[in-house]
């Protein structure tokens, strides 16, 4: 329980504070140019000002990002279709929105089900630099390799993120493994990580996706950063992520409710046996002028 209470206070110390001494995704490559099309970087406004978080296209109208980086959340500016931040003026897309949704069974203070979806005011169109995220289509198991973007922060008083966006290879872990360090914090709707020493996920990575890159080339999105480990981002802790599978169907009625059909035209009781007898009516009819 004690390693749960830390974590749990450092999870949100990523939001806030301003700790770290590199840019992150730690240890981790500059993406180039479109790369990573799907990828949203945007800033959010709270009572105690502004904060940033990552997240991924899912179509042209809607962003897959952590739960906690939507909540009380009163406007947000989005930025699309870019890999440095800055830059979207002349290259991408900046667009901004009031209108999100949090997954109903969302809880903040272990992080559990940290996914939400953020609504863009306009409709977006798609190019070689804005497209939209695959989903998964089946669970993702231990020992996979992914990788995590983001544009993590810097040292600065205001939490500024880094210009660029990076990515870094990482390996998942099994749940029972996680918990060796989180304990009963892990739940099966999470996903752990690790990579070769102290690589991962950090402050201003919340939210990003964490992709796996399918035989074919395409890039699918397994999971949505969510915390990391309570010592800091230097340690050798997992990652943390929350896993986009168990949420794809929750996922496609937000951005694309089904719509009811039409009910098919019923009769009212007795008018079946009525039309019968009209039509009966009718054809004796015929054959009364046609034998005159």
């Amino acid at each position: 329980m004690r390693s749960t209470l830390v974590i749990l206070v450092l999870c949100f110390c990523r939001i806030w504070s301003s700790s770290l001494d590199d840019e992150r995704i730690i240890d981790g490559a500059i993406s180039s140019d479109g790369q990573f099309p799907y990828a949203v970087a945007f800033y959010y406004f709270l009572e105690d000002g502004r904060h940033f978080c990552g997240g991924s296209l899912l179509d042209d109208k809607s962003v897959l990002t952590a739960a906690h980086c939507l909540e009380g959340g009163t406007q947000f500016v989005i930025h699309l279709g870019i890999n440095k931040l800055g830059e979207a003026e002349d290259s991408g897309l900046v667009i901004n929105s009031t209108s999100y949704v949090i997954h109903p069974d969302y809880n903040g203070t272990v992080l559990n089900n940290d996914i939400g979806i953020l609504y863009l005011e306009t409709t977006i169109s798609f190019s070689d630099k804005i497209q939209p995220v695959e989903l998964p289509t089946e669970a993702l198991g231990p020992n996979e390799d992914v990788f995590a973007l983001g544009w993590g922060s810097v040292t600065d008083e205001q939490l500024l993120p880094s210009n660029d966006l990076s990515h870094v290879s990482l390996t998942t872990i099994s749940n029972a493994v996680c918990r060796r360090t989180y304990g009963d914090f892990i739940q099966n709707n999470m996903v752990c990580l690790v990579g070769i020493g102290n690589q991962g996920i950090c402050d201003g990575d919340s939210g990003s996706p964490l992709i796996q890159i399918a035989f074919d080339g395409r890039n699918i999105q397994v999971g949505v950063a969510s915390f990391f480990g309570g010592l800091g981002c230097e340690t050798e802790h997992p990652s943390g992520y929350t896993r986009t599978f168990e949420y794809v169907e929750w996922i496609r009625n937000v951005i694309a409710p089904e719509s009811t059909p039409e009910p098919e035209p019923t009769l009212a009781p007795g008018s079946a046996s009525i039309i019968t007898s009209l039509v009966s009516s009718v054809m004796l009819l015929l054959l009364v002028v046609l034998y005159l």
